[in-house]
């Protein structure tokens, strides 16, 4: 296990959400024939992972599709460590990055549910530095890099709805040029090392990139979300997510650092690169001072199957409630509607990164059409990645859910739309009751 306190906090868990969980035990498996699956064509794509091993192109990955809350399929593949010739595991741990986003957004809307937090509620309410608010414009000096030509008051402070889907106006520091992306370069913001309030603190004092629910944009809203979820519950993220998820949920190897130090040669890593390796990853041998709400947790493919398995079933796993149904309901259906799928004009960006044929909700990108994207999928289907390689989806309509786990930033979004494409066309029926 790599938490800590968890028997204290799977106490606490339990207390919140209605008695105590039951013992975690794997997540029941069933044939791909029972599950409504071809084993022939699901093995298809684990000869094209093998494949890619073989080439180089990628070291290792685990692979586990769910049908009906069940597991059909999973697999590890090549290498977890290349220096230390450590084979992949089923249960190697990943950097997830931005997958830890959806635990953040639902961690929120649990204390929606309790009345604690308003979508509606101004950021400012939770973080003061975020009161009266000014927009930057953008404008470039003689050498043509970017300056910030001026600042005009906001008609309106970002809420909590706007950080959820990203219209708060806030963006990354490190991802491009931009007047607004370079003052958060220029300051810690994009150096991460304060803890999660003071983060928060700092983010608001700069100026935000586009009137807030104008247009969307990536950026740090959800660690602003993670700094607000402390706030409201006065102890750090860490511990809220030990006892409102991972706690009840079993997950015994979510984390934003591997403490145990035999846990760490389970940590895959990706292959060695003067411009990727992992030397530019999370640190798993530290603990952070900032517990990134956004993109800070380490997990396993068996973890975060067990996180996916509960959105499967509606908010509950074990006998456990999480999320409330109607409220996941709510969580993965558009919220953007008429508000463009992108930031407004003028401002830098990187693009609408859920994609065509893709509305978001509150922490995933949700599907609005049977076509339109260039995979397949289903109306209502919603998905997030992680920088580091890693993607899951989830299909109500077809039962089904899907866990990728890479480490390797430049491969990772190859294999999004490549996987799907595949286990979609191994489907063959719905999974035997």
């Amino acid at each position: 296990m790599i938490r800590t306190s968890g028997a204290l906090m799977l106490i606490v868990g339990a207390l919140a959400f209605g008695g105590p969980p039951a013992a975690a035990d794997p997540l029941p498996v069933v044939s791909p024939e029972a599950a409504g699956l071809s084993a022939e064509r699901l093995a298809m794509a684990g000869a094209k992972l093998e494949a890619d091993i073989a080439a180089g192109t990628i070291p290792g990955a685990v692979l586990t599709v769910l049908r009906g809350g069940k597991v059909a399929y999973q697999k590890a593949f090549g290498i977890a460590d290349g220096r230390a010739g450590t084979p992949m595991a089923e249960d190697s741990i990943f950097r997830i990055y931005s997958m830890t986003k959806p635990v953040t957004s639902l961690v929120v809307m649990q204390l929606v549910e309790e009345g604690r937090i308003l979508l509606t509620d101004p950021v400012s309410k939770y973080i003061p530095s975020f009161a009266d608010p000014v927009i930057g414009v953008e404008g470039v000096d003689e050498a043509g890099d970017p300056v910030l030509a001026d600042e005009i008051p906001a008609a309106r402070e970002p809420t909590i709805h706007d950080l959820l889907r990203h219209t708060a106006g806030l963006v990354y520091g490190a991802t491009g040029r931009g007047a607004v992306r370079d003052i958060y370069f220029d300051t810690e913001i994009t150096r991460a090392i304060m803890p999660n309030r003071e983060m928060a603190k700092t983010i608001g004092e700069a100026p935000l990139a586009f009137e807030p629910g104008t247009g969307w944009e990536y950026g740090r809203a959800t660690d602003v979300l993670g700094a607000i979820i402390e706030e409201v519950e006065g102890r750090p993220l860490s511990e809220v997510f030990e006892a409102r998820v991972f706690g009840p949920l079993g997950m015994v190897d979510t984390a934003f650092w591997v403490e145990d130090e035999a846990d760490r040669a389970r940590v895959a890593q990706p292959a060695d690169s003067p411009l990727g390796g992992r030397e530019f990853m999370l640190k798993a041998d530290r603990k952070p001072s900032f517990e990134s709400g956004g993109n800070g947790l380490f997990s396993t493919a068996p973890d975060y199957a067990r996180f996916t398995a509960m959105l499967m079933n509606g908010g509950t796993l074990d006998g456990v409630r999480i999320i409330g149904e109607r409220t996941l309901a709510f969580m993965t259906s558009d919220h953007l509607g008429a508000i463009p799928h992108g930031a407004p004009e003028g401002v830098k960006s990187l693009g609408y990164l859920p994609g065509p044929g893709y509305g978001f909700g509150l922490g995933f990108a949700v599907r609005l059409a049977e076509g339109e994207a260039p995979f397949p999928g289903s109306p209502g289907d919603y998905f997030w990645g992680g920088g580091g390689g890693t993607y899951f989806w989830v299909d109500p309509a077809q039962d089904l859910a899907a866990i990728f786990m890479l480490q390797g930033a430049r491969q990772g979004q190859h294999y999004r739309p490549l996987l799907r494409s595949m286990i979609y066309a191994a489907i063959t029926g719905m999974p035997a009751d």
